[in-house]
């Protein structure tokens, strides 16, 4: 995995939770962060280039559609495999494994390159991360299983050459923490110091808390409701909303361990349209309203939010108290997207996920 957005990380740990409940001492996990640990010089800066790129999409957009092509896939995975052919060996070398598992697509092809130059015929799975548009160069032909998390990616590995033998549309491999709330919303409000009478949104803009969150937080505050902002590990703008002058709607945390729990306990949730993120709340039967996106790589989750109806794009902060209030002035508006959440949640993916790397071995 890497830490380099993309939900990799998380991802990764999801599949670990799952493959330990269900095989117990049977598996032993080794998770390597391959840029951290094992990347090129200058690629191990890449979580940093990642942070910088998605604040100016027009360099985003630029990179991303350097690599989204079939054949300019090809060329990018073999240049990488060459010039990170010695890191590869080592961290072969240093982790030898029974079976590999991949949830960062910038690490297949070098190590299924190394793996090929050995003739070694260690299983290689590929367990996509991006929800519907993924760039081609998660797709190697090499790889033993390719995982994907809807219909629409297992296309685009067709497209790259992969044998359908080797794709299985599972779904994205999400913590089992999150689930459906088991008790009545006014409940769980109640218990993590929430007014129980009115409806709960949360914001936030993944872990790192890039974005517009506190022009966010000053729109939705106008609402007759409690604004709930994560802003993960920024720490410069939690101290900024965190004044004794701030709304008294406005509840205001840094990075937290309880996600699960707030999501549980919200009505709404406004966030960037990253892919674990809307399967995270998909699975806790969430609506969204996303207001931005990587053009490219997240284009396809906007649309599978929308067209199932399970949450809306509003791009325009300035129009997203208005936006809400529509919403919450319908009875059966948030009912009916909560339903459509439910419709497409993918619960129990990383269990399915666990399951086909165990058949692999078979456990």
């Amino acid at each position: 995995m890497a830490t380099a957005g993309g939900g990799h990380k998380s991802a990764a740990e999801s599949i670990a939770e799952a493959l330990t409940h269900q095989y117990g001492d049977q598996v032993i996990i080794d998770t390597v962060d391959v840029l951290k640990e094992y990347a090129p010089h200058p690629f191990g800066y890449s979580p940093e280039a990642y942070q910088l790129m998605i604040k100016a999409p027009a360099a985003w957009k630029g990179f991303y559609d350097l690599g989204d092509g079939v054949r300019r896939s090809k060329m990018i995975n073999t240049s990488i495999s060459r010039y990170a052919r010695r890191h590869s060996a080592r961290l072969l070398d240093n982790h030898e494994a029974d079976i590999i598992i991949s949830t960062y697509h910038f690490a297949n092809s070098p190590i299924l390159e190394t793996l090929s130059r050995r003739h070694l015929t260690t299983p290689f799975v590929t367990v996509v991360t991006d929800l519907v548009t993924a760039p081609p160069i998660w797709f190697d032909t090499r790889t033993s299983l390719c995982i994907t998390p809807t219909p629409e990616t297992a296309e685009l590995a067709l497209r790259s050459g992969l044998d359908p033998d080797v794709i299985k549309v599972i779904g994205m491999p999400v913590s089992s923490r999150f689930t459906p709330p088991t008790r009545p919303k006014s409940d769980l409000k109640t218990a993590l110091g929430w007014p129980a009478d009115k409806p709960v949104i949360i914001a936030m803009a993944g872990g790192e808390g890039v974005g517009a969150l506190d022009q966010i937080a000053e729109e939705l505050t106008t609402l007759d409701a409690t604004i709930v902002i994560i802003t993960g590990k920024n720490a410069h703008l939690l101290e900024k909303l965190s004044t004794e002058n701030a709304p008294e709607n406005l509840k205001v945390y840094g990075f937290v361990n309880n996600m699960n729990e707030l999501m549980q306990a919200a009505d709404l949730i406004v966030t960037k349209a990253g892919p674990g993120t809307i399967m995270e709340a998909l699975n806790s039967h969430l609506p969204l309203i996303l207001y931005a996106r990587l053009s490219g790589q997240e284009d396809g989750n906007v649309s599978f939010v929308t067209n199932h109806g399970a949450g809306l794009w509003q791009p325009k902060i300035h129009e997203m108290a208005a936006t809400i209030q529509t919403i919450f002035d319908d009875p059966l508006a948030i009912a009916n997207m909560t339903a459509a959440a439910a419709t497409i949640a993918q619960n129990g993916a990383s269990t399915k996920i666990a399951t086909a790397i165990g058949d692999l071995l078979a456990l």
